[in-house]
């Protein structure tokens, strides 16, 4: 039994299928393709978000109402923390770091400062370790100069005026959907 060769034009017609069945691969399975590897940017990028905010609140239940100060002008805020410390014994003991927490609207972050040793102006410590005192917006505004950690990039939000209203901020990293967020500290100041 003879096997017969395939013919050019057989060929032709073989290559142009192949060819149409790769354009129709590539058109409907790269868009897919892209979108998950977006997807997973996005997933990758979601726990800085995450635990920034965990962060936030974990350090807002430690300060309480009493070591909490905040203040809020035009979309930016500043939310300065004292914590609690284990008492030794039954007196409540404070530390002697401000924690502050700012969001900067134009920069779309959110960043922290540790200033441990703060003093008043006639050189005495300004925090003790006794009941914290709150910072006024001067002092809010006026923090020594010193190296901001960013915590989390890709926030837009809207003006915040309370620690115990709702902040609604979207989160919008490179290459994935934007997510919107609710965020408040009333629960944590009870």
């Amino acid at each position: 039994m003879r096997r017969r060769a395939m013919t050019l034009l057989e060929i032709l017609a073989l290559l142009a299928i192949l060819s149409l069945l790769t354009m129709l691969i590539v058109r409907f399975l790269l868009p897919l393709i892209v979108s998950s590897s977006r997807l997973f940017l996005g997933i990758g990028a979601t726990p800085a978000l995450e635990r920034t905010l965990s962060r936030i609140h974990a350090d807002a239940c430690l300060a309480g109402p009493k070591g909490l100060s905040f203040f809020s002008q035009n979309r930016d805020w500043t939310l300065a923390l004292v914590r609690r410390t284990e008492p030794l014994s039954g007196q409540e003991t404070w530390e002697k770091v401000a924690q502050v927490y700012r969001y900067h609207s134009q920069a779309q972050t959110l960043t922290w400062q540790s200033y441990p040793g703060l003093q008043w102006p006639d050189g005495s410590l300004r925090l003790t370790g006794q009941e914290p005192l709150h910072f006024s917006e001067d002092e809010m505004t006026s923090f020594p100069p010193g190296e901001e950690v960013v915590l989390c990039q890709f926030v837009q939000g809207q003006i915040w005026s309370k620690p115990s209203q709702l902040w609604h901020f979207t989160y919008s990293p490179p290459q994935s959907r934007p997510s919107p967020f609710l965020f408040t500290l009333s629960a944590d100041l009870k």
